[in-house]
């Protein structure tokens, strides 16, 4: 599984112009703080994500799932941090979203988190 290095989430909060994430692109100017949000949120996903799959296997979609319910679950337990995620996706978009996190797990979870904007 690939996972943005060190520098590439510390450029998320300092190389933005037109927000440059991790070596892509969105078309969306957004705040100093919005940035160091983006990237401390990035870390928190990555995390959680990191947590999961060293509890469950990953090896299948299937097994992929698994980890993805278990993140929403866990998401939603933590009101603050599903907030956040809502909030980073009205600012940076889904494919910024995506780009901050770069996992493939994550895109599994995309579909939870866009019903959650659109709630």
């Amino acid at each position: 599984m690939s996972q943005p290095s060190q520098n590439n989430i510390q450029s998320i909060g300092t190389n933005y112009g037109e927000a440059n994430l991790a070596g892509g692109n969105i078309n969306k100017t957004i705040s100093e703080g919005e940035k160091n949000n983006l990237a401390e949120l990035a870390k928190e996903i990555q995390s959680l994500l990191d947590q999961l799959s060293q509890t469950y296997p990953t090896s299948t979609a299937s097994e992929q799932m698994v980890v993805a319910t278990e993140a929403v679950t866990q998401i939603e337990k933590n009101p603050n941090l599903k907030s956040k995620i809502i909030n980073a996706l009205k600012s940076a978009g889904s494919e910024g979203l995506k780009e901050l996190v770069n996992r493939p797990l994550f895109n599994i979870l995309m579909a939870a988190i866009e019903g959650w904007r659109d709630s």
